[in-house]
């Protein structure tokens, strides 16, 4: 359009030079429109996902278009750990830091399953010290994931079209499996702080109703602590704190699209009581995901402090009630999924996922290697210690 803009000006007997100004390389790291202190731990083209910290907090991993990555935490050359046609869908440290486990699809299947459920998945394993793009094929049939303490991996195995099970990795294999069998599906588990118990989201067969179920680890034992009204799910995992039980409870997901339903941040007190929703938050606040921080003492939350609101990234004192807004989101749009979300080992730290609202072509001066705005990348937010003050509180 430009190049017919100028024949026809040139053809009216005008000499024209059309110049498209090019954009800075990018803001300082001041002001990358999430507020203060943030700063980018990634940067260039790609879609990222999963960012993960290593255990001693000096290197980070993450999914870029599907495959598998690592680098140091402030260098900004990355190291490739897998072929790019593996589609990962989330990664977690195992094995105290030397390897990787792949939750992605799995290669060895085609999926007969109906459209709206998700295809066959399965734990792959590789690691910063492999000389090979090729990964390692742990288990199948894999529902869901979660770190342990002592660097293995607690999943969720079906073992049935309506039962599934749980099952310790070591890294390289199944080294354990218990005796247990649940009546449906495990959507989402997290251990507890102490390693010693297990909290899981399993929805029920065939009426596709929600559980919250505590498991001990130690002697395999599973008891229900909460349920959901039919229509209600879990939105990701259930995390176990050292105050209870905290999930997102939205509507069922229909397949009929439109508008995402507002998500509710609910508590479930470890002993005994009903669920009831977060008053701490306001009636107004939408969450989106959460994660416990390691301690269990914090709750690091994405949500809006209504629906109109922008979304950010807040954290929740258990201990205090507080709700502390960590992030001034003016323009950016901050991913929701529930593995786009990481605490730093030592808890002072956040990752987000985000981008700028794309408003139009634009057209820049640098490499693309080198730009951050116009591309989902890994942001680095400091949330201090416990009671310390952030950017504003939301009571």
């Amino acid at each position: 359009m430009l190049a017919s803009a100028a024949i026809l000006l040139a053809g009216c007997g005008h000499d024209v030079e059309l110049i498209i100004p090019a954009e800075p390389a990018e803001r300082s790291s001041a002001d990358l429109g999430l507020g203060p202190g943030v700063r980018p731990l990634t940067f260039g083209p790609g879609d990222k996902d999963s960012p993960r910290w290593g255990p001693s907090g000096k290197r980070l991993a993450y999914i870029l278009d599907g495959y598998v990555v690592d680098k140091q935490r402030d260098t900004s050359e990355i190291h490739r750990l897998t072929t790019r046609d593996l589609g990962a869908y989330e990664v977690e440290w195992v094995s105290s830091g030397d390897g990787l486990a792949i939750l992605g699809p799995d290669l060895s299947k085609t999926s007969t399953s109906p459209a709206s459920q998700e295809p066959p998945r399965a734990i792959y394993r590789t690691g910063p010290g492999s000389t090979s793009l090729s990964v390692d094929k742990v288990a199948a049939n894999v529902l869901a994931m979660g770190p342990l303490p002592n660097g293995n991996l607690l999943v969720a195995l079906g073992i049935a079209p309506d039962a599934s099970t749980l099952a310790v990795i070591d890294g390289e294999k199944v080294s354990r499996t218990f005796p247990y069998s649940a009546k449906g599906s495990i959507s989402g588990l997290c251990v507890s702080p102490d390693g010693s118990k297990a909290v899981m989201a399993i929805r029920r067969a065939p009426s596709g109703s929600f559980e919250v179920h505590a498991f001990d680890l130690s002697d395999g034992t599973s008891r229900r602590i909460g349920d959901l009204p039919r229509g209600q799910e879990i939105f990701g995992a259930p995390q176990w704190t050292k105050h209870g039980i905290y999930y997102v409870v939205g509507r069922a997901r229909t397949d009929g699209g439109g508008d995402a339903a507002p998500y509710d941040l609910f508590h479930l007190p470890l002993k005994s009581g009903e669920p009831e929703p977060v008053a701490g938050v306001g009636e107004e606040f939408v969450a989106s995901s959460l994660m416990a921080s390691p301690d269990g003492g914090r709750l690091a939350v994405l949500g809006r402090r209504n629906p109109n609101a922008p979304e950010d990234l807040y954290v929740l004192d258990l201990a205090t009630g507080v709700l502390e807004a960590i992030t001034e989101n003016e323009n950016m749009d901050i991913k929701t999924e529930p593995e786009d979300l990481a605490w730093s080992p030592d808890g002072d730290h956040v990752a987000i996922v985000a981008r700028g609202i794309l408003t139009g072509h634009r057209v820049y001066d640098v490499r693309a290697e080198a730009l951050l705005a116009d591309f989902y990348n890994i942001y680095d937010v400091p949330v201090g210690s416990p009671g310390s003050t952030g950017n504003g509180l939301v009571r």
